[in-house]
């Protein structure tokens, strides 16, 4: 999300509202691109299971009950990311954070993000136990060629819309621009590290074909968490510096920002549901 992107620290808050790695583009984009939505892993891995997993008839029920118990926890996440936001729209209204509610907002934030993590983690192993060896084999070779499609297309896309949008928005000065910059290129070590790989995911999409896919899950879920929290702690540690950038009616636009979406705020469009 490009406000979480120039807010760093005090917009952390909103990561469990973040939008997918990747530019902003507009519905409109995407469809004339031939791009499917976006859909969190556990989406990806179930309906990849449903169109070339050959599934019976029982096997499809039981990934109706992942799907169905996953949706289950959409109103609480929702409600989370609510009162996540609100903390940040505080703070940034504010222009400056409260050490005591910074902490306690980090916390919440890291821990709604962590959570979100292990059901998903748990989720996949579930849909993993379903399958027998030849269908996880078939599934893992569409995850690979989807893999491959994903990065490629991203690489051909790449630009940096959304920040200038957000800047544009906020009438940034040459200066402030050139500030945010600088403070979101010292942080961008951790946010890359935190999204996965090419890599990573081809490797995961080979795991599962076999039956060590639930320790694999594992261990890249304790290393994401890890950078999770270290990439909470350095944004929180900047937020005054972030906040001293922009001026009181920049501040008041940037929280709506936050707020509102920047879907809605930037291109009209209604803000995407927390995954």
């Amino acid at each position: 999300m490009a406000a979480g992107a120039l807010l760093s620290a005090a917009a952390c808050a909103v990561a469990v509202r973040d939008e997918p790695p990747g530019e902003e583009v507009t519905a409109k984009e995407l469809a004339s691109q031939g791009h499917r939505p976006f859909l969190g892993p556990v989406g990806v891995v179930l309906e990849v299971a449903k169109s070339h997993g050959g599934l019976t008839a029982d096997q499809e029920q039981s990934l109706r009950v992942v799907s169905q118990e996953l949706e289950a926890d959409l109103g609480g996440r929702r409600e989370a990311g609510d009162k996540l936001r609100a903390s940040a729209i505080a703070v940034v209204r504010a222009g400056r954070a409260d050490p005591a509610e910074l902490d306690r907002a980090v916390r919440e934030a890291t821990g709604a993000v962590e959570q979100r993590m292990r059901r998903s983690t748990d989720a996949l192993v579930e849909v993993h136990a379903v399958l027998d060896p030849t269908q996880r084999a078939a599934i893992a070779v569409e995850l690979r060629r989807r893999i491959e499609e994903k990065y490629r297309s991203q690489a051909e896309r790449h630009d940096r819309r959304g920040f200038e949008r957000v800047a544009a928005h906020l009438m940034l000065s040459a200066l402030q621009v050139e500030q945010l910059k600088r403070i979101k290129q010292e942080l961008v070590g951790n946010r890359q590290r935190l999204h996965p790989s090419r890599d990573e995911l081809l490797e995961l999409a080979t795991a599962f074909e076999t039956d060590d896919f639930a320790t694999a899950l594992d261990t890249f879920r304790e290393k994401k968490t890890r950078l999770l929290r270290a990439r909470f702690t350095e944004a929180s540690r900047r937020t005054d510096a972030v906040l001293g950038i922009f001026t009181p009616a920049q501040r008041d636009l940037l929280a709506d920002l936050i707020q509102e979406g920047p879907q809605k705020v930037l291109l009209g469009e209604p803000a995407r549901p927390a995954p």
